[in-house]
């Protein structure tokens, strides 16, 4: 296993110069002085001791960090569960906010884990180690998940769509199963059926709306002028960067 790491860690960091140009090695030694405004907010509480970071030789922190996975552990399912459609580029976090760049990663929204895979390689990260991931999604920016973010989803990533001063808002993917039924379906028994949610944080809590105006309006308070906000400009609450206007407009209400 140690093997794999190591071999992982050199064949990650040429691909993410972009993101700095020393070792991925030595992006271990470095901690973030800064936290962003909502990292205290954000940060689940069942996460591995930030001290073992300091402590244990980097690769060994990763080998306690990572599960292996079967690779045909889908093999009897339609579809797939991540969230993006090829395994690219991403940042992952440890608690104290340091950055492990690597490339192959994505997020599985059925098991609720971030996943390693380049060839027969195939591992998942441990949540308690790395709470938060931010993935490249180029000229679009980056997509932050956060681990325990929302209190319904406890054991899962979600994304942080928006997080301003008064009102925060995240996109919860599930992903169902449901038994195929067709009959020509051949060695397919289960198919994946993802589904995304929106939530608010409003009033010291967080509550699942919808991405249809009418109800999208009433639960970010200010139903009216939101609503004129919507019209006027088009917007369409459905779309993810249209439903970011609006919220940053509700929020400087």
């Amino acid at each position: 296993m140690k093997s794999l790491i190591v071999s992982l860690l050199l064949f990650s960091c040429p691909l993410f110069a972009q993101y700095s140009n020393i070792s991925l090695l030595d992006q271990l030694r470095l901690e973030i002085e800064e936290q962003d405004a909502s990292g205290t907010f954000l940060m689940a509480g069942n996460t591995a001791d930030v001290s073992e970071l300091e402590e244990m030789d980097k690769v060994e922190f990763l080998q306690r960090a990572i599960v292996s996975l079967a690779v045909e552990r889908y093999s009897t399912f339609a579809g797939d569960p991540y969230l993006h459609k090829d395994f690219g580029h991403g940042v992952l976090r440890n608690l104290s906010m340091a950055t492990f760049p690597l490339s192959h990663l994505n997020y599985n929204a059925y098991s609720g884990r971030v996943e390693y895979r380049n060839g027969d390689n195939w591992i998942e990260f441990r949540p308690d180690y790395f709470p938060r991931i931010e993935f490249d999604e180029g000229q679009k920016g980056t997509k932050t998940l956060v681990y325990g973010l929302l209190p319904d989803y406890p054991g899962h990533y979600s994304v942080l769509l928006f997080s301003g001063d008064n009102i925060r808002a995240a996109i919860h993917r599930k992903v169902f199963t449901f038994e195929n039924k067709t009959y020509d379906a051949g060695p397919v028994a289960t198919r994946f059926a993802p589904k995304d949610f929106l939530y608010v944080f409003v009033d010291g809590k967080w509550k699942q709306t919808s991405f249809k105006a009418k109800a999208l309006t009433k639960d970010l308070g200010f139903s009216n002028e939101v609503m004129g906000f919507i019209k006027s400009h088009k917007l369409n609450p459905g779309d993810v960067e249209d439903l970011q206007k609006i919220l940053a407009f509700a929020d400087g209400l």
